[in-house]
This record gives structure tokens, C-alpha cells and sequence, in this order.
């Protein structure tokens, strides 16, 4: 009697890992070496599928993927609870939700200033959860989490900066991590001209990038032209706009020099290129930039619509 085999989307359902995790654990550590159907398809037995629950176990519970990718199931099996979160207060951390977990992780990391923890934990929990899931509940709480404490003094300017250089590295890694079809539309992610919080940017990229679009990440405080200039070279159908809080003297200037951007913006871009912005500093100026022709994005779920629908305008 042959063994049984299964294609990656019953595993992916039966595992409660992404493809794009369950792919990534295989070529980048090693995990596991799948069969392959005659088209070339990878299948995968019951031991594969037992053997990615235990290692999302372990990595819920802060391991790195990278640590154990490669030990023997028994091996895996036998690793002490005391050991898996590498800290004398893991006991502790044991007790928290498996996103706060990485949350809390990633707290004491940047008060400590140590960057290599930080981002082996932020890591660890792009591969162990979903990209949806490390996005709203580990990326997101942490941000704002971030930003009451440097409110209260309690972290610097430097924390920020930290922090930011290491969340840039993982949704760099997330947003190359799903290939897109070869047909994808082509989006743009960018923040304009005096703003310089690239965190908005990068969620908007990695949301197209689940949403089936191929992204251009072109980072932080880009002139309007040049954005206008690398969408027509793309062929881009979406240009993506995060505005937080661009560095101008008084709040009126902030305002109008936002507003300013994205008309010169607008005037630039081929006139089937949409421009979608969100971020507070954009909810604050939402009529003025949706008469320029934007459109305002509240949230993610609204972003995720928007895209399916320009998606669905070009098929």
C-alpha cells in the first residue's frame, strides 16, 4: 500500500502555515525534501506534515526557524521548554499568545538596542505566522507600542531608528518571498517628499504583494517626478502612498505641501494610474487629496478591495 501524499494547499490548511511559509522553510533551511508529482508538483507525506506542525510549535514558541530546521524529529521533540525562548524569562513569555509573544520579544530586544535578537524574533514570526497575522498582530501592536514609549521618553530617536532598519529588512525579505504570476500588474510603494516613516510604505508593498501584484519598493521622501518617472518605466497601474507625518514647519505647511505632492503627482502619471494614499497624515487632508483625484485608504481590508477591483478593471 503506497503512502499517502498530499499537495501543498492541504498541507498549508492541515499545518496553518502559508504556502509561502511552507515553501520558504524548504528551499531556504531545508525543512523538508518533498516528493514530486509528474508535472513537478511537490507532495508531501504524513511525516512532512507532522514534522511542520512541530517546527510552527517551536517557532511560536521563539525559536528561530534557522536553529531547528535541520534537527531530527526526535531531536525537535525532546528540545526543554526552558530552552526554546533563549532567555532566562522565557517562562513567561511561554504564557503569552503566540503573536504577543513575539511582540513582547521584540519590546525587550529594541530597549536593549540588540539588533540581532530583534530581528531573528521578527523573522521567526514572519515565517511561523501568516503574512496577514504578522502584519496585524505582531508588526502593528509593536509599532504602536514603539511610539507610546518614545511619547513617554522611556526609548530614543535611536531606538526608532533601530527599529526601523530591521522591520525595513523583514518586509523587504516578505515582499520578494511570493513570486508574483507573470502576468501581475505592477504596483509602486513609496512615500513622497518630506516624509520619511517608511513603515507604511512597506505594509502597503507587502499587502499588494500578497494581493498578486508585483511591487517596486522605491522607500522614503521621492520627489513627485521622479515616482511619476518610475511608474511609467514599470508600467504601473497603482501607485502606492503612505503619509504619516512629512517634516514641515507648522501643520497647515504639512497639509499643503502633502496636497501639493500628490497633484504634481497626479499631473505627471498616465491617467489610468491610480494613486491610493493613506496614513494620518493623509486621513487629515482626505477631501483636498481626493480632489486631485486619490483615493484615501483607511485600513488594509479597504486597501486589499481597492487592489482586487483595479485588478479586475484590466482582466
Amino acid at each position: 500500500m503506497s503512502e499517502h501524499r498530499y499537495p501543498i494547499r492541504t498541507v498549508a490548511k492541515r499545518t496553518g502555515l502559508s504556502t509561502h511559509v511552507l515553501r520558504s522553510w524548504e528551499r531556504r533551511y531545508g525543512a523538508v525534501s518533498p516528493a514530486r508529482s509528474a508535472a513537478g508538483d511537490r507532495l508531501y507525506s504524513d511525516d512532512d506534515i507532522e514534522r511542520f506542525r512541530l517546527l510552527r510549535r517551536l517557532t511560536q514558541e521563539g525559536r528561530s526557524i534557522g536553529q531547528i530546521a535541520n534537527l531530527a524529529r526526535p531531536e525537535l521533540e525532546d528540545l526543554p521548554a526552558s530552552r526554546r525562548s533563549g532567555r532566562a524569562d522565557g517562562a513567561a513569555l511561554m504564557n503569552q499568545p503566540g503573536p504577543q509573544r513575539y511582540v513582547e520579544r521584540s519590546l525587550r530586544a529594541l530597549e536593549q538596542m540588540d539588533a540581532a535578537t530583534l530581528h531573528t524574533n521578527l523573522m521567526a514570526a514572519a515565517l511561523a505566522l501568516t503574512s496577514g497575522a504578522f502584519t496585524h498582530s505582531v508588526l502593528l501592536p509593536l509599532l504602536r507600542r514603539t511610539g507610546t514609549l518614545w511619547e513617554e521618553g522611556k526609548i530614543s530617536t535611536a531606538h526608532e531608528h533601530l527599529l526601523t532598519v530591521q522591520v525595513s529588512r523583514v518586509l523587504g525579505w516578505l515582499t520578494t518571498s511570493v513570486p508574483p504570476a507573470p502576468n501581475a500588474p505592477n504596483a509602486i510603494a513609496v512615500t513622497l517628499s518630506g516624509e520619511r516613516h517608511e513603515f507604511g510604505a512597506l505594509i502597503a508593498a507587502m499587502t499588494a504583494t500578497e494581493e498578486g501584484w508585483r511591487v517596486t519598493y522605491l522607500g522614503a521622501d521621492l520627489p513627485a517626478s521622479d515616482v511619476a518617472r518610475a511608474a511609467e518605466l514599470r508600467d504601473a497601474r497603482v501607485v502606492l502612498v503612505s503619509a504619516v507625518a512629512p517634516a514641515s514647519a507648522t501643520e497647515a505647511d504639512r497639509g499643503t505641501s502633502l496636497v501639493a505632492e500628490v497633484r504634481a503627482l497626479q499631473d505627471t502619471l498616465r491617467e489610468w494610474v491610480k494613486v491610493l494614499i493613506g496614513g494620518p497624515a493623509a486621513g487629515r487632508e482626505r477631501a483636498a487629496l481626493e480632489s486631485t483625484g486619490a483615493l484615501w485608504i483607511e485600513d488594509m481590508p479597504q486597501l486589499r478591495l481597492a487592489l482586487r477591483e483595479i485588478s479586475e478593471e484590466g482582466n
